[in-house]
């Protein structure tokens, strides 16, 4: 339904676990308007290796500057 604003990722794992839950799914179609956030260089290297790239990558790594870099993104829009 298009109903997904973003997904943030605090983790390599989170986006690994995330993944295998569409496997089998047209990934590139569901996700395609969905904003993603990661939490630093090491969970958005992952989400490159499994084939998007993340729109949002916190400056200071911890919950909230994931939160802080969330702000920043959407107060540009």
């Amino acid at each position: 339904a298009k109903e997904i604003d973003a997904v943030t990722f605090t983790s390599s794992s989170t986006v690994s676990n995330f993944m295998d839950l569409l496997a089998g799914q047209d990934t590139q179609g569901l996700l395609k308007d969905v904003v993603f956030a990661s939490i630093g260089p090491i969970t958005s290297d992952t989400a490159r290796e499994l084939g998007f790239e993340p729109d949002i990558e916190a400056k200071d790594f911890t919950i909230p500057g994931l939160i802080d870099a969330l702000l920043t993104f959407y107060k540009k829009e």
